[in-house]
């Protein structure tokens, strides 16, 4: 007659077979590379390059007020190709890149 009620601990490690280690599972310590050898010590506080945030931009729009090379202008539109703006500065038109805007 060996069927146990337990109260909680012992059943949830035989519902998942008992294994703890899983892919997603991070663990603290050391990093170590994937055949487990320590690294070196110039790699050791190294960032992934993936990792990194990725960078976002402002969305612009219409009689906005924007900073290009110092100077006060207002945003006029987008032209469209993902890279260039037009932008109204002492009432000439200027083409600059999205990225020199602040």
């Amino acid at each position: 007659m060996g069927i146990a009620i337990g109260c909680g601990t012992g059943e949830q490690g035989a519902s998942t077979g008992g294994s703890v280690s899983d892919s997603s599972v991070h663990m603290t310590g050391r990093s170590r590379l994937p055949g487990g050898e320590p690294r070196k010590a110039s790699q050791r506080n190294k960032r992934n390059v993936g990792s990194a945030p990725a960078k976002l931009s402002p969305v612009w729009r219409a009689s906005m007020p924007v900073l290009w090379s110092g100077r006060a202008g207002v945003f006029r539109r987008d032209v469209g190709d993902g890279e260039h703006a037009e932008v109204v500065i002492d009432g000439r038109v200027y083409r600059v890149r999205l990225r020199e805007l602040s």
